[in-house]
């Protein structure tokens, strides 16, 4: 039988990991703006097109982590486990405001970055780790 506070986590948890998703999703359709705003004033194509093979590499590298992440919680390896949840929920609900409010403020995309490493590469790695435990040390059941 659930507790409480797990009764609270894993809605709280999909949701916030949801709406990071969709303030990736929008800074992907958002990007140029970012781009163009990193760039010197006189930048030439060859610039703009290195600064969006960069900015779609952290796009990829972040829905990676959401793949990750959402295997681990939707396959029920980590959906009952209370800290690993606070982290996500802490990471999902941060990550998404700062998305957003880069987007709305069309800040530089290189800002995307720490973005990635801080509140998806980390989870994401958590995620793995518990996955790894759950399927090869036998840790939980799952």
């Amino acid at each position: 039988m659930a507790t409480r506070l797990q009764s609270a986590i894993i809605p709280v948890r999909f949701l916030t990991m949801l709406g990071h998703l969709l303030a990736v999703v929008l800074f992907f359709f958002a990007r140029r703006d970012g781009i163009v705003v990193s760039l010197p004033f006189d930048y030439t194509s060859e610039e703009l097109l290195a600064a969006d093979q960069l900015a779609v590499a952290a796009l990829v590298l972040t829905f990676i982590c959401f793949g990750v992440e959402a295997f681990g919680f939707l396959g029920g390896f980590t959906m009952f486990d209370e800290g690993l949840g606070l982290l996500h929920i802490l990471c999902h609900f941060v990550g998404g405001v700062l998305v957003s409010v880069m987007v709305v403020q069309k800040s530089d995309y290189r800002w995307f970055w720490y973005v990635l490493a801080f509140f998806s590469a980390l989870p994401a790695l958590c995620e793995l780790a518990a996955i790894l435990s759950v399927v090869m040390l036998k840790k939980r059941r799952w």
